[in-house]
């Protein structure tokens, strides 16, 4: 009888480890699909990621050639005011001499006048 009963609690631990290894293949399984899934969300991540590195390493590009294009646009710029004041300094100066020759034509008129009138005075 204790033979028998030492094997049907045999069986009783054998049964519950059966029931524990099957419980731990389930987690084991489960385990294996969160991974799996982890995964799958890394690589996602990570394809995410690449992409994004890449469209901000373009408008990087473009950026810069847009800074490129505006200094060499405010350049032109600069070079076309320069020249701008260069001719506005030498018409001032054309005006200040042309003033300059009025001035002294007035001058020799009032001059040429004033002999004039007095040669006609006579």
């Amino acid at each position: 009888m204790e033979t028998y009963l030492g094997t049907f609690r045999l069986q009783e631990v054998l049964a519950g480890k059966e029931c524990t290894v099957a419980q731990l293949q389930k987690m084991l399984i489960a385990k294996d699909d969160d991974c799996a899934a982890a995964k799958l969300s890394d690589y996602t991540s990570k394809a995410q990621l690449q992409a994004a590195l890449e469209n901000l390493t373009t408008l990087q590009v473009q950026n810069s050639k847009q800074n490129t294009e505006r200094v060499n646009q405010l350049a032109d710029v600069s070079m076309s005011l320069s020249r701008t004041q260069q001719e506005r300094d030498h018409l001032s100066r054309q005006l200040a001499a042309g003033a300059e020759g009025h001035s002294q034509l007035t001058v020799h008129y009032g001059i040429a006048k004033s002999r004039i009138d007095r040669l006609c005075a006579c």
